[in-house]
């Protein structure tokens, strides 16, 4: 289990965030059941090895999240020039004056 979302974590730095770590919100949370439970069985050097490779995961999710929410604002602004663009349209004439609707 761990070692398969430590490998996720990995893929997802080495390509700068695009690979995403966990495919759903229920993943998430089962994972992180999961990873609480074998925490819970764990003591000493074992509990801070397991610590430390999930510092290794959250800075992997700390990237993807950078990640998306880059695109989500590039999206954004996409979006306002298109309809900046389609209101400048309307405006040179693309439309009927209001009162002849």
């Amino acid at each position: 289990m761990f070692e398969k979302l430590a490998a996720k974590a990995q893929a997802s730095r080495e390509s700068g965030g695009g690979a995403p770590v966990v495919e759903t919100v229920e993943d998430a949370i089962a994972l992180a059941r999961a990873v609480a439970h074998r925490l819970d069985g764990l003591t000493g050097d074992a509990r801070l090895l397991m610590l430390s490779n999930l510092d290794d995961v959250r800075r992997a999710l700390d990237g993807r999240m950078a990640r998306v929410a880059s695109e989500m604002e590039a999206q954004r602004a996409q979006l306002t020039a298109m309809n900046r663009s389609l209101r400048a349209i309307d405006g040179y004439g693309g439309r009927a004056p209001r009162g002849e609707r």
